[in-house]
């Protein structure tokens, strides 16, 4: 596997494991104030968000390895010619 297919996989874990230890720091905003919804809220809007940036990010790399490939095939070609 190669380091650029690795990429949507480090940016969202890390983004995720950011994201937990935020949830942990501010867990006074549910145990004093007993704000559930914005507590609960703001994480589910986080793990959404992170989702759609690993469907992104993944898409984009198959499309960069797409158009990498196709190149070399022109490139094989024209050699050819």
């Amino acid at each position: 596997m190669k380091s650029s297919a690795r990429k949507p996989y480090v940016i969202t874990g890390a983004l995720f494991i950011y994201s937990i230890v935020m949830a942990v720091i501010n867990r006074d905003t549910l145990t004093q104030y007993h704000d559930y919804t914005r507590y609960f809220g703001t994480l589910a809007l986080q793990l959404v968000v992170l989702v759609l940036l690993f469907i992104f990010l993944r898409r984009r790399e198959a499309l960069r390895r797409r158009r990498e490939e196709e190149e070399a095939r022109l490139a094989e070609k024209n050699k050819k010619d």
